[in-house]
């Protein structure tokens, strides 16, 4: 990789530049960059701290209601480049590349994609990956990544996801995955980690698996939420904080991750010592999230604070309306402070950050990891 600092270095610094002034609301809140889709709000594993898959016949929005949408305000949407695909499980959507295709036919510019998967049935899961990418690739997306969830090894993963084997299977898709980039450049992919007390313990021989595949691994403490994934009435048994093991084990990670995530790392290990969090999010400026109903959000921590549904608003109308400002005020009072999720967690959000990343990056340092911006308990990541 090129030690120069390129055109995306440039727009994230100035991200990363004026995002105290664009968070404070002195200024008009920007059109998003990324577009977060959670297709699906179905699963079919049975995770310990995630009760999607409890759902029955949730509301999803159809291909052509996405089509419509997506042509109808295709003007508004030119400022997207990224399309992230989260769920629930995505896989579970037989016309998950259909539904891919419409959006990409409504976001010209949207050059990187990226697909967040459990991996547990790597046939289901390598097959609908192929299909997307055999219908992104002509809609003029650059990179697909795949990000896989992968919380243990063996046993612990199993005992985390509820399915007896899933741990084998998901390494089993990650490594087929490898094979698939060998093939193709333009394909990534990494493993993404929740962080509780069943598995804190197995972060290093995580990180020992992950580098033995050449494949990038980001870690994130479990988020509890009422309304997305309806386990706070189990947060004491998940939270991780005034825990010094993982204290120390995101401290570590701070100090030897060269690029953006050191920021998020360095943060989260002060919130499991008990302080707020002390960066700013950037989720409902530079990123949106599109539930599978086709309501807008900031992110999938903030269910209960809905933009509107662009099912039956305009995109303009929604992300910059006096309830949408009024929605971000509130997000930051009463969401943020508490919430460990890496949604936007390891871009820059200060001019201190910009001079550091552009040291590391003139020194040769790069990410090893792709930056994030989404999304709790599945981690999903912006495509770079």
């Amino acid at each position: 990789m090129s030690k120069g600092i390129g055109k995306q270095h440039f727009a994230e610094a100035w991200e990363g530049l004026t995002a105290p002034l664009v968070h404070s609301g002195k200024v008009r809140a920007p059109a998003p960059n990324t577009l977060i889709f959670v297709v699906v709000q179905r699963c079919n594993s049975r995770c310990n701290m995630c009760y999607i898959w409890e759902n029955k016949n949730p509301p999803e929005v159809s291909v052509e209601q996405i089509r419509e949408v997506f042509q109808r305000d295709r003007e508004d949407f030119q400022c997207l480049q990224r399309l992230s695909i989260t769920g629930g499980e995505p896989s579970l959507r037989s016309d998950l590349p259909e539904l891919v295709q419409a959006v990409l036919a409504g976001t010209p510019n949207v050059k990187a994609l990226r697909l967040a998967t459990h991996g547990m049935t790597p046939d289901r899961n390598l097959q609908m990956i192929q299909r997307v990418w055999e219908v992104a690739r002509p809609a003029g997306v650059k990179q697909f990544t795949v990000q896989v969830s992968l919380d243990g090894i063996g046993e612990i993963h199993d005992r985390i996801r509820g399915i007896k084997g899933g741990g084998d299977r998901v390494q089993e898709t990650v490594r087929r995955l490898v094979e698939m980039r060998r093939a193709d450049p333009a394909l990534g992919v990494h493993i993404s980690t929740v962080v509780q007390p069943i598995n804190r313990d197995n972060m290093t021989d995580l990180q020992a698996l992950a580098r033995s595949l050449n494949v990038p691994i980001v870690f994130s403490p479990i988020v509890t939420s009422g309304d997305y994934y309806n386990n706070d009435s189990i947060a004491p048994s998940l939270s991780l904080t005034g825990d010094p093991v993982a204290q120390q084990s995101f401290s570590q990670l701070a100090e030897k991750t060269p690029g953006n995530l050191k920021f998020y790392y360095r943060d989260m290990a002060g919130m499991l010592d008990g302080a707020p969090r002390s960066r700013i999010c950037m989720m409902g400026y530079h990123s949106m999230v599109l539930e599978a109903d086709g309501d807008v959000h900031a992110c999938v921590n903030s269910e209960g604070l809905s933009f509107g549904n662009l099912l039956t608003e305009r995109f303009r109308d929604l992300w910059w309306g006096e309830h949408a400002e009024e929605l971000r005020r509130k997000l930051h009072m009463d969401y943020c402070p508490t919430c460990p999720s890496m949604c936007y967690g390891s871009r820059p959000v200060s001019v201190g950050e910009v001079f550091t990343l552009a040291i590391d990056k003139l020194a040769g340092l790069t990410r090893i990891a792709p930056d994030s911006v989404l999304n709790g308990n599945e981690s999903v990541t912006d495509a770079v």
